[in-house]
């Protein structure tokens, strides 16, 4: 065996070198990944209101309320505690009597912003923000949860 390792001439610090390549190589791309994810995949989502969108002092959370659309006991309370988790201030849960193929967000004081985080939080896309404007509603947005909702973070994590 000796002899074997005698004959291969390969210099020791070539091979640290090449090992300290490797392995920064493989951090630098993991070190990549993380950042796509949390800047284009996962984007970091707030349940606070930008202070131009403010309508009262108190208005510093993003209020939503949660319509279950799907014919399913239950499913908008665990989308209430997801949302509630994530610093979202839920003030009502309701169900339809129509029942949704897909889940959407409704954004109701045109800030698109807010109604978009309630989307990201979701697992939707913005294509999914519709828009239904009324001054006179507090609520920044409403969560309709269609027959689609397993494919919806509350109910996959």
């Amino acid at each position: 065996m000796k002899k074997f390792l005698d004959q291969i001439s390969i210099p020791i610090g070539l091979t640290v070198k090449v090992l300290l390549l490797s392995i920064m190589g493989i951090v630098s791309l993991y070190l990549l990944y993380v950042l796509i994810d949390k800047v284009f995949i996962n984007p970091p989502i707030t349940a606070i209101v930008p202070v131009e969108k403010r309508r009262t002092v108190s208005d510093v959370y993003i209020q939503i309320n949660i319509i279950n659309a799907t014919g399913i006991q239950g499913l908008a309370k665990k989308a209430m505690n997801f949302f509630r988790d994530r610093g979202f201030d839920v003030v009502e849960i309701t169900t339809s009597d129509t029942l949704r193929e897909h889940s959407f967000v409704i954004d109701h004081l045109s800030d698109t912003v807010s109604a978009q985080n309630v989307a990201h939080a979701l697992g939707l896309p913005d294509s999914t923000v519709k828009h239904d404007y009324d001054t006179n509603l507090y609520l920044r947005a409403s969560v309709v949860l269609g027959k689609d909702y397993q494919t919806l973070k509350p109910f996959t994590q």
